[in-house]
């Protein structure tokens, strides 16, 4: 088992991190299906042969626990591995690397002796800023025992529901963690061939959402799902989800609750698809063989009740079925991730929403969590083109299909099952007319100086971009480079901000943008000739 170069660069990062003098908490964030439980194992392992340490794997979730044991003893025959768990009933509390459920340690962490040097926390978006948390105490009490200790979550969502980033304060809320040291984006590794394209149909019902309150920042789940199970909804949604899906080999299912996920498998099973039902209460044993015939083809559908959002590795999963709308963007994409994963044969995994979320959170790898912003009345970022029916983002001034201009005031679309993007690079560009390019430096309290280049729509709207002729980083040089070569500047390229302002001449007669979080980016370029250096 040999790691990839992502893992590798997200291990090295979180080094160099330390290196640095970084003593807080810190988080690596890989996407689901991407290999998370290789990269904790590599670090653990490296931990324990090169620097003679102790590692503490962290999780709440048993069957997480048990995966990465299991993934480090293929990883690293041999390797001094345990288990602290007492829903696996367990507690090798003298191993050097301890893969313990947060539940069943937090209180007994003082008996860890020595203490673990570093703490690895996985599906670190289950831990809350709430101090008198588990995970809180229980690194409170480790830090008492050994002052230096190190530790790193990883996670495929750095954000919650309840409290936006899990890097970033909110006023008074202080963040556990303090910042990300490493990304591995999502289009680069399905680019790669290490992740599964999605890909997303129109379906023909959807949830309404518009009667439902919201409790927490989420769905009242009784009235949510007592809407999902009215009328026929359930029933043509099966039978839209059988006729999309009838060439798809494995099948997952979230449902709204208990009743709703049993009315689901119900209709499934009378369309002749094998399924089965996991929540909550589901035995262990029948939950494991469940999975089973779900890996193995025996039952087509697993419909689940907030169960196999996290933890379940099924790479053969090329439909999902969402019946369960959600405000909470980690819910929307932990679910998405199931499907994520590449497996032979296997080209994409279609998403079939019924549930109005993929046009309520947009593109996986474009979600905006921020509380500040979240708007937890479901309003989408998203619209319909009025002329064509296309979904397109909200921020779009014409729409990119037809060519029609949206009113200055945004329509908000009544959710309905859609086209919609589910990654930023299936959004199409939108082209725009330029009269005018303007160059300028531009400069920052306590940054260095960067060129600010000023686009002039004839619709007069005015997009800018930033480039820095004396990057900061590596990324940036090497973004600058690029910038320069696509713009046709001659090598050597400028030095400084003031250099560039003062030598280099450009002028566009278009350039196409698209949204991206808060801001909308210029993405290529028209140039014109020019024969004039402006100043």
């Amino acid at each position: 088992m040999t790691p990839r170069h992502y893992q590798r660069s997200a291990v090295d990062a979180l080094y160099q991190y330390w290196r640095n003098g970084g003593t807080k908490n810190s988080l690596i964030v890989i996407p689901t299906g991407a290999g998370k439980s290789l990269t904790i194992n590599m670090l653990a392992r490296e931990v324990v042969e090169d620097y003679q340490g102790r590692v503490l794997v962290l999780s709440h979730v048993q069957e997480i626990l048990k995966q990465d044991h299991d993934d480090m003893l293929a990883y690293w025959p041999g390797a001094p591995v345990g288990i602290y768990s007492s829903g696996l009933d367990r507690k090798d509390v003298h191993a050097k690397i301890l893969y313990a459920g947060v539940q069943s340690i937090y209180s007994k962490v003082h008996t860890l002796n020595p203490p673990p040097e570093i703490v690895i926390i996985d599906e670190a978006h289950m831990v809350s800023r709430n101090k008198g948390s588990m995970y809180s105490k229980a690194l409170e009490t480790l830090r008492l025992m050994y002052p230096d200790m190190r530790c790193v979550g990883l996670t495929a969502t750095p954000y919650r529901l309840d409290s936006g980033w899990l890097h970033k304060d909110y006023g008074d809320q202080k963040a556990f963690f303090s910042e990300i040291v490493y990304t591995a984006e999502i289009q680069d590794l399905i680019d790669q061939g290490y992740l599964c394209r999605l890909t997303t149909k129109a379906g023909s019902v959807t949830i309404d959402t518009s009667s439902i309150g919201v409790q927490g920042g989420e769905y009242k789940a009784g009235d949510l799902e007592r809407q999902a199970m009215s009328g026929d909804t359930t029933a043509k949604a099966v039978a839209d989800m059988v006729e999309r899906g009838k060439d798809r080999k494995s099948w997952i299912v979230f449902a709204c609750g208990v009743d709703h996920a049993k009315q689901i498998a119900d209709k499934l099973e009378r369309h002749g698809i094998p399924s089965g039902i996991v929540i909550g209460d589901t035995e262990k044993d029948e939950r494991e063989s469940l999975i089973s015939s779900h890996k193995s083809g025996e039952l087509r559908c697993l419909v689940n009740v907030n169960v196999l959002t996290v933890g379940y590795n099924n790479r053969g999963i090329d439909l999902i079925g969402f019946m369960r709308p959600t405000l909470s963007t980690q819910l929307y994409v932990q679910a998405l991730g199931r499907g994520m994963r590449t497996y032979p044969g296997k080209l994409d995994c279609l998403v079939l929403d019924y549930s109005g979320n993929c046009i309520r959170h947009g593109p996986i790898d474009a979600v905006n969590p921020d509380k500040k912003k979240r708007d937890v009345d479901g309003t989408a970022p998203a619209k319909e083109c009025k002329e064509c029916g296309a979904i397109v983002h909200a921020a779009l001034r014409y729409c990119p299909y037809c060519g029609a201009e949206f009113p200055v005031s945004i329509v908000k679309v009544d959710t309905k099952a859609a086209n919609v993007p589910l990654l930023k690079a299936d959004i199409v560009p939108e082209r725009r007319e330029i009269y005018k390019t303007t160059i300028q430096v531009w400069s920052k309290a306590g940054k260095k100086e960067s060129v600010r280049i000023n686009y002039l729509c004839t619709d007069g709207q005015v997009f800018s971009e930033w480039i820095f002729p004396n990057a900061d980083s590596d990324r940036q040089a090497w973004f600058f480079a690029r910038w320069c070569e696509k713009a046709g500047i001659v090598r050597p390229y400028p030095a400084s901000a003031q250099e560039f302002v003062h030598n280099v001449g450009l002028d566009a007669s278009a350039v196409w943008t698209m949204p991206d979080g808060d801001y909308t980016r210029v993405v290529k370029h028209e140039w014109r000739e020019v024969d004039v250096v402006p100043f």
